[in-house]
């Protein structure tokens, strides 16, 4: 309990309070409460062991897999976590949802075997994944609106699909990278780094599809020397129809 002096000036008496000698560091690592469980801001759980669970983290420690080095181990996640596809599913007109190109359930649970692993994993499949889309930013937004803005924040690719008849007016995808590289883009992916523009071509005709792409690298040429993430074109012999249905 903080004392309290009594001082006397001019015949009026003031008291003054000693100020608390410690204040809690900002920097202090939060405590988890003693039942349930405790989220950081960055919407990460909190999995710093209490009592008993330090001898079990102790013990997971000695694995064979968490004695590996941590580049290794970092590989490991990787390879189990990211490279994912995630593409928007509409629901209704105004709401839509992710899927993912693979079965991701097997993987993610992997974050549940010991909090080392979720510890150095858990951002993965986000970070490491792409998002990809067909049409234009307002779609982008109805999707990545269902993630919380921590979880945008880890994300680092997006992909922008293109049609082989769309490539020739390519507007679309123009219309996205102006909206990505304006200030609300920035604002709402901050971590992103790369786009890429991925044409799906199956003309037959060689001279059609590199118009195709050639047409696609001219519309984005002067837009991506300005952008803060770099701007990939890329060509595949799939169809879009084909690529919706794998």
């Amino acid at each position: 309990m903080a004392r309290s002096t009594t001082t006397t000036t001019g015949g009026k008496t003031s008291k003054s309070k000693n100020a608390p000698a410690d204040k809690k560091s900002k920097d202090k690592v939060a405590k988890r409460p003693a039942r349930g469980y405790h989220k950081f801001r960055n919407g990460l759980l909190n999995v710093t062991p209490k009592g008993g669970e330090k001898e079990l983290v102790k013990a997971n420690q000695q694995s064979p897999l968490l004695r590996l080095p941590a580049e290794i181990r970092t590989m490991i996640w990787n390879f189990a976590l990211g490279g994912m596809v995630y593409r928007p599913r509409e629901i209704s007109a105004r709401s839509f949802c992710l899927r993912s190109s693979i079965n991701v359930s097997k993987g993610i649970s992997l974050l549940r075997v010991c909090r080392q692993i979720y510890a150095e994993a858990a951002e993965i499949p986000l970070r490491e994944s792409i998002f990809s889309f067909e049409r234009l930013e307002d779609d982008i937004k109805k999707t990545l609106n269902n993630l919380k803005r921590h979880q945008r924040k880890l994300i680092t690719k997006l992909q922008i699909e293109i049609s082989e008849d769309d490539a020739l007016t390519s507007w679309g995808a123009f219309r996205a990278l102006v909206y990505l590289a304006g200030r609300e883009g920035q604002s709402y992916l901050p971590g992103l780094k790369e786009v890429t523009l991925r044409i799906f071509s199956v003309s037959i005709d060689q001279v059609t599809r590199q118009e195709a792409e050639d047409e696609v690298r001219n519309d984005v040429k002067d837009l991506s020397g300005k952008t803060w993430f770099d701007v990939r074109v890329e060509r595949t012999g799939v169809s879009l129809i084909a690529y919706d249905n794998a």
